[in-house]
Formats: C-alpha cells, sequence, structure tokens
C-alpha cells in the first residue's frame, strides 16, 4: 500500500486498517503494521512526521505514529479550510462592500490563523532542538 498523491494520512492510516480486517491476517503484530505504514508513507510526509514526533519516528510504537498521522493530516485539512474561507469573504466583501464587523472577523481570524501557524513552526522548532 502506497499513499496516493490527493490523499491525506489520516485516510491512508484508515485504509491500512480497513485493508487489514479484511484480510486473512487480521492480528497482525505491530511492528509489522509500522513497517507497511512507513513504506507507504512519502518522502514529504515522512519528513513532517519526523518533526512533530520526536526524531525519527522509525523508533516510534505504531500507536504513537497513527496518532502524529492523524494530528498532521487533520492539523493541514484545517489550514487549507480557514485559508479558503478567508479568501471567499475578501472577495465577496471586495465586489459588495464590507462592513466594520466583517473586516473585525476577517482580521480577528486573520490574527487566530498566524497565532496557531506561529505556535505549530515553534514547536517543530522545539523538537528539531530536542
Amino acid at each position: 500500500m502506497v499513499l496516493k498523491e490527493e490523499e491525506n494520512l489520516e485516510d491512508f492510516v484508515e485504509r491500512l486498517q480497513y485493508n487489514l480486517q479484511r484480510s486473512d491476517h487480521p492480528t497482525m503484530s505491530k511492528d509489522i503494521l509500522k513497517t507497511i505504514l512507513l513504506k507507504g508513507v512519502r518522502d514529504d510526509c515522512l519528513d513532517m512526521l519526523n518533526m512533530l514526533g520526536k526524531g525519527d519516528i522509525s523508533k516510534e510504537p505504531f500507536d504513537e505514529i497513527v496518532n502524529l498521522c492523524m494530528r498532521c493530516s487533520r492539523g493541514a485539512a484545517s489550514r487549507l479550510k480557514s485559508k479558503d474561507s478567508i479568501y471567499s469573504r475578501v472577495q465577496k466583501s471586495a465586489s459588495g462592500g464590507a462592513t466594520l464587523a466583517e473586516i473585525g472577523n476577517l482580521l480577528e481570524e486573520f490574527k487566530t490563523e498566524m497565532l496557531s501557524s506561529f505556535a505549530s513552526q515553534i514547536d517543530a522548532l522545539q523538537v528539531k532542538k530536542k
């Protein structure tokens, strides 16, 4: 199994678990599952998981790697969703005139997005430092 180009890590993990349940070996050891999971992940995603984890995630238990995959893909999805909604609101505001409340909401969302981005970058740097 290989992570598809348009597939996120959470979907890949769910697909792996689904295929495992349907297979002839549903009680496969966690070490084998970890190997299958890590072999199927693209290099760019593996680098991100290594930064989110404690360095080389191949030394982490399978359940911890699954949790990192979930965190990574959910964080990426929320960043994409917030950028799209902010862009569409700016376009709407530019065409129809913006009220002071709409501009305030846009600025508040921008501030929240920036703070969350800074926090995730600081976390990644702290992990790299260790």
